[in-house]
């Protein structure tokens, strides 16, 4: 296996160190997404693909918005 260079090292023990401390938000953002995305495969109903791209949207948003307050609380 190849080495990470130092840089790559600290970026990923800096994400490691994030999902150590915010493993019920990174769990419930996955399984938000995963769900939804098995609901767009399985559905061809546009009004429920406009409504799960809505709610994607929201989620994503809404980590955003968390991890905004995070670093700022750094």
């Amino acid at each position: 296996m190849k080495e990470l260079s130092p840089d790559k090292f600290h970026l990923q023990a800096k994400m490691q160190e994030w999902l150590e401390a915010n493993q019920e938000i990174y769990t419930n953002f996955k399984s938000k997404i995963q769900s939804i995305l098995k609901n767009l495969l399985c559905d061809n109903h546009s009004k429920q693909i406009d409504d799960e791209a809505i709610t994607l949207q929201n989620i994503i948003l809404e980590v955003m918005t968390t991890e905004e307050g995070v670093a700022t609380m750094r």
